[in-house]
């Protein structure tokens, strides 16, 4: 290239820098060489690019020299297999008339070859055509210049050579591609036991979690069976227990026997002067009936003790011999009727007589609403022992459970007679609570035993689980027996312990609460609630029926019901202190706001608790 540039640069001269790029047949990869046409077209790809470029380096470095010199040039990569016939295609496409090529590396030149002098024409194409004396490199001093002929017999004798030397490396392809097929082959059973020893690893893995799971129930399935051995051993040892107080037993009811006779002996003595007193007594309940008649039944006043003694014959007559059509509710204490009674609408339940629970609910609801009045308490008016029946004061409304679920179609309660509701049943349960000297406590409060009066005033009825505490000198009101009443409403620990107490049924308040807000069922309302407030989403589950419920006080009632439904009894706020404050603080704006429409007012003494006298 230097001497090309100090001998031919001539102003005006143009410069071509070419060279013919021959595609590499093999491709090196990994330690080895692989035929073009067995590899991944984007690999192929990538390594013609990386050819290219390094030729163009190198041909870079010749084109600095040339912008050194302040020489015009130009830089031409063709591909080709052939680079004979690469030359040729050049200089016919770019009418090249002088022609500088560096001594052969190969072994088709040697150094005794006399120099290539272009001056007629090479594979067919004119070569050089001008009269410009032509300079040899200085490598190669031209003294005998060869004629035509003679060169082409050496570019012959060149591609004859090249053809033998092409069969050669196709030869040397061949044993490479075989190689290539055995490593390829290799390669393909390496990777299949490779994804055969994955395989039995994973069999494994999966064998010793199966086998850990088996070893883990075997320990849980030795453990019960201590539990249960234990448990066996414990019950044998009630077994003899019990055998002992079945023998005390047997002794107490001979005895018992020994004092039957007796008492039949006296029996029959007293059967006759029964007689005679059932007579004097029949006499006088006659005329006792017909001074009444006229009379019209009464509500008594608050603190009043009053229980009205009625027959059986006054209630069958009242309900036109329990007349199915007059039957307005029953369970499992009894059935309830819509009766006529001196003159008014009653409500007269009947326990089952011949059950012992029966007995007890009516002896229960005798000795404590007889003897407690509360606007929002049921009234009890009277009762009746021969048929053990309870006569109340009617409430036309139902319960607080059928008008939620708007039963026959009834209209759907608005959201302040609900928060007058929840005030109503805190001032009934503070006020049973706090009674002297016997705290009451209801133990079975739910919506299905809160009743509602033609104004819709809440009332809470059903006594007949209560339960009157002696107050011990720690002040904790409390009493055990066995939980009964309505499962989705029980204190947690009452369930667990057999302890109830007055916190009990703040539990249970504060889940008719989060009802009157929501309308869902009692079952996981708490955790329902809590999770909507987490969430910052308490208005999608405000119950849409009750009407525009201002969101603060919603917010407010919905705190105060899972306090109330504290899991932990001691986490339950005190009603009379805590509750009652917030309540009535919810009320003010609730009937300030109220329209001439609503459904009732506040009652006369809602916010004071009657006195009541237990006896």
């Amino acid at each position: 290239m230097v001497w090309a540039l100090q001998n031919l640069a001539k102003d005006g001269a143009q410069f071509v820098i070419a060279h013919v790029h021959c595609p590499a047949q093999l491709i090196p990869m990994m330690g080895t060489k692989i035929h073009y046409t067995r590899m991944d077209p984007e690999q192929v790809k990538d390594h013609r690019k990386m050819e290219l470029e390094k030729a163009s380096g190198r041909l870079d470095e010749y084109v600095v020299l040339c912008a050194l010199r302040k020489v015009s040039c130009e830089k031409i990569i063709i591909e080709n297999d052939d680079v004979a016939r690469g030359l040729d295609e050049l200089i016919t496409l770019h009418g090249i008339t002088k022609l500088v090529m560096g001594a052969a590396s190969d072994k088709y030149y040697s150094k005794n070859d006399d120099a290539i002098s272009v001056s007629g024409s090479a594979m067919g194409h004119p070569m050089h055509e001008s009269d410009d004396d032509f300079f040899p490199p200085p490598s190669q001093e031209l003294e005998n210049p060869c004629s035509d002929s003679d060169i082409y017999g050496r570019l012959k004798e060149a591609l004859c050579e090249s053809q033998e030397s092409k069969k050669e490396v196709f030869e040397e392809s061949s044993k490479r591609r075989k190689a290539e097929l055995d490593l390829l082959s290799a390669l393909q059973k390496a990777k299949e036991l490779e994804k055969l020893y994955h395989h039995e690893i994973r069999q494994r893995k999966t064998l010793e979690e199966a086998l850990s799971i088996q070893r883990r129930e075997m320990e849980e399935t030795r453990i019960k069976c201590k539990t249960m051995y234990e448990e066996l051993h414990d019950a044998g040892e009630e077994h003899v227990i019990l055998e002992q107080c079945i023998t005390e037993v047997k002794s107490a009811l001979d005895d018992e026997k020994q004092k039957l006779a007796a008492s039949k002996h006296l029996v029959e003595e007293l059967r006759g002067d029964k007689e005679k007193l059932q007579q004097e007594r029949d006499t006088t309940a006659e005329e006792l009936r017909q001074t009444k008649k006229e009379q019209t039944v009464s509500v008594p006043a608050a603190g009043a003790v009053i229980n009205t003694e009625f027959s059986a014959s006054e209630l069958e007559q009242a309900t036109r011999s329990f007349d199915e059509a007059l039957k307005i509710g029953e369970g499992g204490f009894g059935c309830v009727y819509r009766g006529s009674l001196r003159s008014t609408t009653v409500a007269i339940k009947l326990m089952h007589s011949k059950s012992l629970q029966g007995q007890s609910e009516f002896n229960q609801e005798v000795a404590v609403l007889s003897r407690v009045r509360h606007p929002n308490l049921v009234t009890l008016i009277g009762s009746c022992r021969e048929v053990f029946g309870l006569v109340y004061e009617f409430l036309p409304n139902g319960s607080l459970e059928d008008r939620l679920a708007c039963t026959n179609n009834t209209p759907p309660l608005t959201w302040q007679v609900r928060t007058r509701i929840i005030a109503e049943m805190c001032s009934a349960l503070a006020f049973l609570h706090s009674n002297k000297p016997h705290p009451v406590i209801h133990g079975d409060l739910k919506p299905a035993n809160i009743l509602l009066d033609g104004n819709l005033v809440s009332k809470l009825g059903d006594f007949g689980t209560c339960r009157l505490l002696t107050q011990s000198n720690t002040s904790t009101t409390t009493t055990r027996l066995y939980p009964r009443g309505t499962f989705a409403y029980m204190d947690p620990e009452f369930l667990s312990t057999g302890e109830l107490t007055p916190r009990s049924d703040v539990y249970s308040f504060g889940i008719i609460i989060l009802q009157l807000l929501t309308g869902r069922p009692p079952q996981k309302i708490a955790e329902m609630v809590e999770d909507a407030m987490e969430d910052g989403g308490l208005q999608s589950i405000i119950d849409p029926s009750a009407g525009s419920w201002p969101f603060v006080q919603a917010n407010q009632l919905a705190h105060l019901g899972l306090r109330c439904a504290e899991m932990s009894r001691r986490r339950r706020p005190d009603l009379a202190r805590e509750v009652w404050v917030v309540v009535e603080t919810l009320m003010r704006p609730t009937f300030a706001g109220a329209s001439s429409d609503d459904d009732a007012s506040t009652p006369s003494n809602f916010q004071t608790t009657s006195s009541s006298v237990v006896g």
